[in-house]
């Protein structure tokens, strides 16, 4: 037996979410300081090279994704289909890419518009252990922000065409920030969780906040480094719900 070295020096071996083309797509979909992205095509072409013409139905492992159905006001849950176009539906975040259209012409957006971690929907589908990874993680953050002194539109508008006066502007969170914490004030404290089943919820240095989708290599390699770490020691203190998962 070949033993793995944990973490992987090329997490993106391990994982289709994390692989290569995965990883450039993500810088070219970043916004610049929180605007909406300019080209999602590179996004659908990255899914689509990663992905190919597989199905939900054909995976070895059973696989979902949630997206928000606008057309309906209801959560859809992919369960058949291409999984580029899972993949793409329930990544569809509001200001940074524009909705996924079916077939049918129901327009879809991310899932965690009305949940962010579907540990009911798993629940559907399968009995035993599940594992939840968090990335909503608690935390109160405030920002230094003096409301006096942002600027009304003819305020910027002069700032933004004198270089000089660039600097004067008050540092803000974006548009795009503001859309995804309020796409994710609506997330849930009270998940069905059960006897077996554990959370994992990877923590992140204060300056990484939800439009960081340029940082995304350093992203994955600390939350998989945290992982290993987490599963380690909670193997290590006995922890007999995670046990059961493992085996």
């Amino acid at each position: 037996m070949t033993q793995t070295k944990w973490p992987p020096a090329n997490p993106g071996r391990f994982s289709p979410f994390l692989s290569r083309s995965n990883a450039e797509q993500s810088y070219a979909i970043a916004p610049e300081r929180g605007g909406p992205s300019h080209n999602h095509k590179n996004f659908d072409c990255a899914l689509r090279a990663e992905f190919g013409d597989r199905h939900i139905a054909d995976q070895w492992i059973s696989y979902f994704a949630v997206s928000t159905n606008l057309s309906t006001g209801q959560p859809t849950i992919h369960r058949d289909g291409p999984v580029w176009e899972a993949v793409r539906a329930s990544g569809s975040i509001p200001g940074l890419l524009p909705p996924f259209f079916t077939r049918d012409g129901e327009m879809l957006v991310d899932g965690a518009l009305m949940d962010a971690e579907p540990l009911g929907v798993i629940k559907q589908f399968k009995n035993g252990p599940n594992m939840v990874v968090s990335l909503t993680a608690d935390r109160h953050r405030t920002y230094a922000v003096d409301y006096g002194s942002i600027s009304g539109p003819g305020e910027l508008t002069a700032a933004l065409l004198n270089p000089l006066s660039r600097s004067r502007l008050p540092e803000i969170p974006g548009i795009l920030e503001v859309l995804i914490l309020s796409m994710l004030a609506n997330r849930r404290y009270d998940l069905p969780l059960g006897d077996a089943d554990s959370v994992f919820r990877p923590s992140f240095s204060s300056d990484i906040n939800a439009t960081s989708c340029e940082r995304h290599a350093e992203i994955v390699h600390s939350a998989c480094e945290q992982a290993v770490a987490w599963i380690r020691a909670r193997m290590a203190d006995g922890d007999e719900a995670l046990r059961a998962l493992i085996q």
